[in-house]
């Protein structure tokens, strides 16, 4: 996360302010998590905290975007060195998105994807 004004500083408090869309406008009943910035030790308590307010948590991201690495595609990069890591990230994710508990999100399988045609690469049987 960016440390600027009105930034949330942890994922509750990013729920939070999207629950405050969602109150207002009625469109947001679900809040993308993004891995590593929205990891947090206790799953259970940020799904009820989302509950309460009343949101749910929506897609799991992992971030395979945001590096200068990545200039070139993340999953999709020509140099095997770049794309070795960011097979990793998608597992740490899927593994987030197991403690967030039964029918929450869902893991974005096409992240890091540069364009439609890219994004097939991140699809397995059974995936989405």
């Amino acid at each position: 996360m960016f440390a600027q004004p009105g930034v949330p500083r942890d994922p509750f408090e990013k729920l939070e302010d999207a629950a405050q869309v969602h109150a207002f406008t009625g469109v947001a009943p679900k809040v993308s998590l993004h891995i590593p910035w929205d990891r947090v030790d206790d799953y259970a308590a940020l799904n009820r905290h989302a509950a309460d307010i009343g949101v749910r948590i929506g897609t799991i991201n992992s971030n395979v975007f945001q590096d200068d690495d990545f200039r070139l595609g993340s999953v999709t990069h020509p140099d095997p060195m770049v794309r070795g890591p960011v097979r990793v990230a998608p597992s740490r994710a899927e593994s987030d998105l197991v403690r967030t508990g039964p029918d929450q999100p869902e893991l974005d399988r096409g992240a890091g994807a540069d364009g439609p045609a890219a994004s097939c690469v991140c699809l397995v049987p059974g995936g989405r």
